[in-house]
């Protein structure tokens, strides 16, 4: 996710004023994923309704879909 992106919602927390651009920016690392392959990464031009498709489906929740979308 870019860094813009990653601005736009620590705004939106409840931390937001507690947690400066500086530090995020100290803390930000493009692309640091956990290891193993663990992690689904969403892009940030998903739309919440795809990103909602992509968890229901990725998760199972939909009936009938696969477990990996």
């Amino acid at each position: 996710m870019p860094f813009e992106e990653t601005l736009t919602r620590h705004a939106t927390k409840p931390i937001a004023d507690k947690v400066t651009e500086a530090q995020l920016r100290n803390w930000y690392r493009p692309g640091d994923l956990l290891p193993g392959g663990t992690e689904t990464v969403i892009g940030a031009d998903r739309t919440l309704d795809e990103t909602i498709d992509h968890i229901m489906r990725a998760t199972g929740l939909i009936h009938g879909a696969s477990a990996v979308s």
